[in-house]
């Protein structure tokens, strides 16, 4: 059901949402979904606000809806909501800013800013992107005591069709990053196939972007990235008797890498118009205790839009 007032829209039942603490993925044929209810408000000039109450979710992988669960937890603890409150604020002069509160019910409660802004060096254009997490355990604290930070930079230099983005990001806590199962909800910079966001975890990324059409390949675009992480160190965790995330108690200066490349491209006319098709392959290498170990994948997607009427 969706109900409209001028610019301010309420939504109730199953939907997808984009926010910083519960946001829809993509990634498989079936995107995930969340049952419950979202508000977005648009009525003043440049300024969003998002609130939401889920307390169940579907996944990519079927149909139905099932109980919210954190991702790199235990499955055997639900908890009854995740609901969240927040908004997003674009100036005239171009300052981005965004501000969220949430609460996973008995597991932890969450804040979340970020703060961005695009400038000019003469002819390049640089974009710059602040995010930070404050993460506590909260109520019956079924997940364990969880008390941690995290930290993005990222600065974008654009000139014509190039763009190279340098990404910095830090977690301080000695858990993981986590969110709600199939929400993806990390907005920090070195996130691809691997999240980066082991326990005390930094990392450095580097991303190059070219569009093609300045080659006369319009439609084609390509992305290629290296992210490192590093001093992964799980050992102190102590998340008492309710813990989690015992398994990062092996992992004391672990490491990782991933290397990937991109290709989408556009259809731009004639009867296949608009029919987008994505290519990417990624390799990922660990060192023994860190999470997804060795990995390589590759990935094809077929986006055909259907016009119905």
């Amino acid at each position: 059901l969706k109900f409209k007032v001028a610019n301010t829209l309420l939504k109730v039942g199953r939907q997808q949402v984009r926010t910083p603490m519960m946001s829809y993925t993509d990634t498989r044929t079936l995107p995930s979904s969340f049952d419950g209810v979202s508000l977005e408000s648009r009525d003043i000039e440049g300024l969003t606000i998002k609130s939401g109450y889920f307390d169940k979710g579907s996944p990519r992988t079927g149909a139905g809806s099932q109980d919210l669960t954190p991702t790199y937890g235990s499955p055997l603890v639900t908890s009854d909501f995740n609901a969240y409150a927040g908004a997003d604020y674009v100036s005239s002069a171009g300052w981005r800013s965004s501000a969220y509160v949430s609460r996973f019910d008995d597991i932890w409660d969450r804040e979340y800013v970020g703060l961005g802004m695009k400038t000019h060096w003469g002819p390049v254009n640089v974009d710059v992107q602040l995010d930070a997490y404050n993460t506590r355990s909260s109520g019956r604290e079924i997940g364990g005591n969880i008390d941690q930070q995290a930290y993005g930079l990222g600065i974008t230099p654009q000139w014509r069709n190039h763009s190279l983005k340098i990404g910095l990001q830090q977690i301080k806590g000695d858990e993981y990053f986590d969110y709600p199962y199939e929400s993806n909800a990390i907005n920090l910079p070195n996130t691809m196939m691997s999240f980066f966001n082991g326990p005390n975890e930094r990392s450095i990324g580097v991303f190059y972007n070219n569009d093609w059409v300045a080659y006369g390949l319009p439609g084609l675009k390509t992305t290629l990235w290296y992210i490192k992480g590093m001093d992964i160190d799980g050992s102190h965790y102590n998340g008492g008797p309710n813990g989690i995330y015992n398994s990062v108690l092996k992992q004391r200066g672990e490491s990782h890498y991933e290397v990937g490349v991109n290709a989408s491209y556009t259809v731009q006319s004639g009867t296949f118009k608009n029919i987008n098709l994505i290519t990417s392959y990624s390799t990922h290498r660990a060192s023994e205790y860190q999470l997804e170990g060795n990995l390589d994948e590759f990935r094809l997607i077929v986006n055909v839009p259907i016009k119905v009427f």
